[in-house]
């Protein structure tokens, strides 16, 4: 059940984000162990804009995707995606992965203070890691 709330509170907690800063239209889908959110939903150009998932049997939150549209990068969106995700697990004792990410945005979160699980593939955040 823990799942389920955690799964509910960080996508209504990314919903009310997101409408207040995105200046591109998306749909959040969620199942009983992930999230997904499509950016420009009603469009040909439609995209996977974030997607997190809680593995099964797992004590941890695990974000594979962020990918936000030229006019969004820069903009530190992403990262405020992130806060948000962190925040609510850590309230429910999950701890937060990154994965599957870009050797630049891997480099980026270890200087940052992540914990490398993985090299330059997977790190988990802290609560010393500056996001």
């Amino acid at each position: 059940m823990t799942k389920q709330i955690v799964i509910n509170e960080i996508a209504d907690n990314l919903q009310t984000y997101l409408s207040k800063v995105l200046n591109v239209q998306f749909a959040i889908s969620t199942t009983d162990k992930d999230i997904e959110i499509i950016g420009d939903p009603n469009s040909s150009n439609s995209f996977l804009m974030y997607f997190l998932q809680i593995p099964e049997n797992g004590d941890y939150i695990e974000i594979t995707r962020i990918f936000l549209p030229p006019s969004e990068r820069k903009t530190r969106k992403g990262l405020g995606m992130i806060r948000i995700s962190y925040a609510v697990a850590r309230q429910h004792n999950y701890a937060t992965v990154i994965s599957q990410t870009t050797q630049s945005f891997y480099d980026y979160l270890i200087n940052k203070g992540a914990h490398s699980l993985k090299p330059n593939e997977a790190v988990q955040l802290l609560d010393t890691t500056q996001i």
